[in-house]
């Protein structure tokens, strides 16, 4: 194992490339690959909606989503957003709304699709009531709080 390492680091010698930096961009190819494909298949699902004939052309709209992250990344360097902790709260805020999203259409669709024997029962209800609301009153505080700031 020590041999494969010691090679790996002269080829990074020698070809003056940075493994660190190989490592954060092949992560970062991944997440992007990886939640652009599972977007872009929930999209075509809805967008398919029970009309088994249609055809749609999954490879477009992963790539429409792939290109869309990439914008909102350039849009953040163009307003100046780069410093660590502020992306780090960033994307905690962008997380508690999309839970906040999904708990409210996992919720309402449990209630409306699902035959009567298999809904949760009230404890259930009322345990996701109390994490809609969480993650609700979370976003809400955050967001006030950075409009806030900038109105100052």
């Amino acid at each position: 194992m020590k041999n494969a390492t010691s090679q790996v680091f002269k080829i990074s010698e020698k070809y003056k490339c940075n493994l660190r930096e190989d490592a954060y961009i092949l992560a970062l190819e991944r997440i992007i690959n990886s939640t652009s494909r599972i977007m872009a298949e929930n999209f075509a699902i809805k967008k398919l909606d029970n009309q088994e004939r249609r055809k749609i052309n999954l490879s477009k709209i992963y790539y429409s989503f792939v290109w869309a992250q990439i914008a909102f990344g350039i849009i953040l360097f163009l307003f100046n957003i780069y410093e660590p902790k502020t992306l780090i709260i960033l994307g905690a805020v962008i997380n508690a709304f999309a839970m906040f999203v999904h708990i409210a259409l996992v919720f309402w669709l449990n209630n409306k699709s699902l035959p009567i024997v298999f809904r949760a029962g009230l404890m259930r209800k009322i345990i996701i009531g109390i994490i809609f609301i969480f993650f609700g009153v979370f976003s809400l505080i955050v967001l006030w709080d950075n409009i806030y700031r900038l109105l100052i």
